[in-house]
């Protein structure tokens, strides 16, 4: 029932590849208390993870940043760890 109701908003749908990862950095609210997020897999295949930024933000707006699993191996080794 999700699945198919989120399929006919075209704009909130992001569609991830196999080995792909995709970050949505969403500007919050400095009295916020929570975030919310829902998202549907077809096969089980899914991996979710949260990080929380402290930085002063120039712009509300919502940026999504889609990656292959070796450009996120690449970033990862840029700082050592």
């Amino acid at each position: 029932e999700f699945k198919d109701a989120v399929r006919k908003e075209k704009d909130a749908v992001i569609k991830i590849g196999s080995g792909e990862t995709v970050t949505v950095r969403v500007p919050t609210h400095e009295d916020g208390r929570c975030i919310f997020w829902e998202f549907a897999t077809d096969y089980y295949d899914i991996g979710f993870g949260l990080y929380f930024e402290w930085s002063q933000v120039q712009s509300n707006t919502v940026t999504v940043h889609v990656s292959d699993s070796s450009e996120e191996e690449e970033e990862d080794g840029e700082d050592g760890s």
